[in-house]
Order: C-alpha cells, then structure tokens, then sequence
C-alpha cells in the first residue's frame, strides 16, 4: 500500500492524500514503500510528507502501532518487500 500525494502542490495548507491499497511493484515503489514502513514504525508521517512538520503518530491518543496488523495488512504495507 503506498501513500501518494500530488507531485505539485500549489495551497497554502497541507495536501490530502490517499493510501492506494495496491500499486505496481516496480522497484521505485518497493523502494519507497521500504521507506514508508520504517518511518509508520517510528510513528512518523511518510517521507513525501511535509519535511517542517513535528507530527508523531506515536503521541497521538489512540495510537496503538502495528501490532495487531493481520498478515495480509502486513504484506500491503510492505512488510515482506525484499
């Protein structure tokens, strides 16, 4: 599952987003998508995301982590990905 923004972003806010629940393996994707699940695990935004942003998932309230993350849920956030 990767998480997408618009390439050009012209708002004075942050973008919307979409986590698209599947998307081609090319090895840009897998590459990103690594990416993308070390910074989940940490609690942090994805790397596309606003670099001047404090935000940590971890200290929000209700905030659990991936523990309980099914095993498909797993392999479409990239879990498995070699």
């Amino acid at each position: 599952m990767c998480h997408a923004v618009d390439t050009e972003h012209n708002g004075t806010e942050n973008a919307s987003v979409v986590y698209i629940a599947s998307c081609p393996t090319t090895s840009v994707n897998k590459l990103y998508m690594k990416k993308q699940l070390k910074a989940a695990l940490a609690g942090q935004p994805p790397p596309d995301y606003a670099d001047d942003t404090n935000l940590s998932e971890s200290t929000l309230k209700g905030y659990t982590g991936y523990k309980g993350v099914s095993e498909p849920g797993k392999r479409a956030l990239g879990f498995y990905i070699e």
